[in-house]
């Protein structure tokens, strides 16, 4: 057999192996364009269903997390807004509370509450003098730095000034509880003070009424220091009062602040054989 005879026997052999295998091999091409995209356009909705839960899932976490920052923000703003009045020397002044509660401010004095927490918490700090006329209700305190005042429903009068701390309860009763957890409680007529060591003393007033002249701008004075006689002074007429060292009376007495500074200080000084010399501002010196 020659050459060609064999080369053309190879080339029937390879082309029946060639139709043989492609003739069973089934090519995906073979359906149409409309099968093709139907096939992908399933196979992209539901690659996409997971997605959208995804973003759904978000969106409930995101406003579950803004609802909550709301909420936080909310109880925040009603548990810790706080209101301050502040009554400057030279002044007497109401503050109302948000139950109907009342307290006359003596000149100096500050009082702060939480008007949105009110219902939950009838609760006040205070410095200074007041005198508190309280609505019954629930468990109303009054904090100081010395020591707080709890009360039902009643009146009394707090003077929290110069490391002091003394209570005059009117009606109803009050108790007092002092920074080491001593207490008492005080009825109409009683009146309780601080001792050195934090001890809460109470005795019966001898002038009840006399511990809130000064909300009638009457000032009453039982052998007090003459230096605590002067501080009033200034606080009621907004002025300086300087004094020299030795200077150690005590004073018994009273003065109405319808009367001039100048007439006052001449009504406190004179027992003592003490003058008083004017100064620039409001000032005056007290001297021998």
């Amino acid at each position: 057999m020659s050459n060609t005879e064999k080369h053309s026997d190879h080339n029937q052999d390879f082309e029946k192996l060639t139709n043989n295998f492609f003739g069973k091999a089934k090519i995906p091409f073979e359906k149409s364009k409309e099968d093709i995209w139907n096939t992908l356009e399933s196979k992209l909705d539901l690659e996409s269903v997971p997605e959208t839960k995804r973003v759904i899932s978000y969106r409930m976490t995101f406003a579950i997390a803004a609802t909550v920052l709301l909420l936080v923000a909310v109880f925040s703003v009603f548990r810790f807004y706080t209101t301050n009045i502040q009554n400057p020397a030279g002044q007497h002044l109401t503050a109302m509370l948000p139950d109907g509660s009342s307290v006359e401010m003596n000149a100096e004095s500050t009082i702060s509450y939480k008007p949105l927490w009110w219902r939950f918490s009838r609760t006040v700090k205070f410095e200074g003098e007041g005198f508190f006329e309280v609505e019954k209700g629930e468990r109303f305190t009054v904090t100081s730095k010395l020591a707080k005042t709890v009360v039902l429903g009643t009146s009394f009068n707090i003077n929290t000034r110069n490391d002091q701390y003394a209570v005059t309860c009117h009606t109803g009763k009050v108790k007092v509880i002092s920074k080491n957890k001593d207490e008492g409680i005080l009825s109409p007529g009683y009146e309780a003070k601080l001792s050195l060591d934090g001890k809460v003393v109470i005795y019966k007033s001898e002038d009840t009424e006399g511990s809130i002249s000064w909300v009638d701008n009457k000032f009453i004075f039982t052998a007090i220091p003459l230096r605590m006689v002067f501080e009033e002074i200034e606080r009621q007429y907004n002025v300086q009062i300087t004094f020299v060292n030795g200077i150690n009376y005590s004073y018994t007495g009273y003065f109405t602040k319808d009367k001039p500074i100048e007439e006052v200080l001449e009504l406190v000084c004179k027992p003592f054989g003490l003058t008083f010399v004017p100064k620039s501002g409001n000032a005056f010196v007290v001297q021998n």
